[in-house]
């Protein structure tokens, strides 16, 4: 059975949108996926927030726009609770957790980040 995560990630406020997401895209996961190896998720999804005109504030259609404090919605799945297991141990060890985490200073705010496990989906189609 799959197992998937979900985090909620904030740019650093010098950084515009664009630059988030290019420096996410290839940067960040190519040093995590050489660090992880074979342990890396099975997809790892980056859901980047639109943003109004200004290219800055978020689109938003219900709610309070100062409500919303992230950029990036990261959607992690793993093989299994064992492969997550697995990235979590590698993830943890002191040199690779440097490696990721001096990349992650570049672009992320990390006291907003905040990850979380995931039931499997529960899907209504047409």
């Amino acid at each position: 059975m799959s197992y998937t995560i979900i985090s909620f990630e904030t740019r650093k406020p010098d950084l515009t949108p664009a630059q988030f997401k290019e420096y996410y895209d290839h940067t960040h996961v190519p040093i995590i996926k050489k660090a992880v190896g074979s342990s890396f998720p099975t997809s790892h999804a980056r859901y980047y927030l639109k943003h109004q005109p200004d290219g800055l504030s978020p689109l938003v259609f219900i709610g309070p726009a100062e409500k919303v404090d992230y950029d990036a919605i990261v959607i992690m799945t793993f093989e299994s609770e064992q492969q997550l297991a697995d990235f979590q141990t590698k993830y943890g060890q002191p040199d690779i957790a440097a490696v990721i985490g001096a990349s992650a200073e570049n672009f992320i705010i990390s006291s907003k980040l905040t990850v979380l496990g995931l039931e499997n989906p529960h899907v209504t189609y047409a």
